[in-house]
């Protein structure tokens, strides 16, 4: 679901290698395994979404490594 997402860890690639949040140390090692250059630290996203139901109507969710909610009407 949706929430499960924003809450997973966070795993960027900017071109020089991945960044990754410890909660993904398996993956991490599998990319080494593989070559690629890993860092592992804290990163917050801040990545908020909201969902449409069939109705039209808008839940919020949001990453609770940050401040601040979504919200829809």
């Amino acid at each position: 679901d949706v929430q499960s997402a924003l809450n997973a860890p966070n795993i960027v690639n900017r071109g020089k290698g991945f960044e990754m949040e410890f909660g993904a140390s398996d993956l991490a090692e599998a990319l080494r395994q593989k070559g690629h250059p890993v860092d592992m630290g804290d990163l917050n996203s801040g990545l908020t979404a909201i969902v449409f139901d069939a109705q039209g109507r808008m839940t919020g969710y949001a990453d609770p490594r940050r401040e601040g909610t979504a919200q829809g009407r």
